[in-house]
This record gives structure tokens, sequence and C-alpha cells, in this order.
């Protein structure tokens, strides 16, 4: 909610308009992810998840509202870390994913994780 008003906002939405990403063919969009996986190019600085590398970022993402019940259904059992179950769906192809490069908002470095360990 930070950079609602930001500068950096105000270009992610632009370049999201600019993109024709349009309400149906994503589910999420990550802002910023830990490992910088970035796959091939969608549009401007909008690229695919590289599906062979992990993909953790739940600190900044943006969730599709048309497919919230798709999401919420998927998510329902948690029997993983969000991060780990969000990575397994989009590997699996259940869930259409993107990141936004370079990261609109990134991880604070030297705060430890427990989620890969």
């Amino acid at each position: 909610d930070g950079i609602r008003d930001s500068e950096t906002w105000l270009e992610f939405r632009r370049v999201l308009f600019r993109s024709n990403m349009n309400n149906d063919n994503f589910d999420i969009i990550f802002l910023g992810n830990t490992f910088d996986n970035v796959g091939l190019q969608y549009k401007e600085n909008i690229y695919h998840i590289d599906k062979n590398k992990k993909t953790v970022g739940t600190f900044a993402y943006i969730i599709n509202n048309k497919n919230i019940d798709k999401i919420i259904s998927l998510t329902k059992l948690i029997d993983e870390s969000i991060d780990i179950k969000l990575n397994n769906l989009i590997v699996s192809n259940l869930l259409n994913a993107y990141v936004v490069y370079p990261n609109v908002i990134s991880y604070k470095e030297g705060i430890l994780s427990e989620i890969l360990s």
C-alpha cells in the first residue's frame, strides 16, 4: 500500500495499461520476487515466470479480482507456506503468473526466511 501514490506505482500502472493485460489473462503479478525469477518477456517490463526457478515473493503482488474465487479455492488447504504453494500452482499451470522486472518492490536484504530452509 505504501507505493500506491508513488511515481513507481504510477509507472507500473502505465506499463500495465500499455501491455494490454486484461482481466482474463493473469491470476497474479509479482511486483518483486526474492530470486529474480524472470522468464521470457511478455511486454515492456512484464515477464512470464521461469517455471524452472523458484518463485517466492508474497511481499508484493497483484491478484486479479476476476479470478479470486479460483485462487481461494486452490489455496484453501494450508499445507505449506503460501510462497511455496503459489510456486507449485504456477509450475503446475494452475495459476497464470507474471513478474514485473526490474522489481517495483524489493525484499529487504538481511532478513532471514525459513521458507526454503
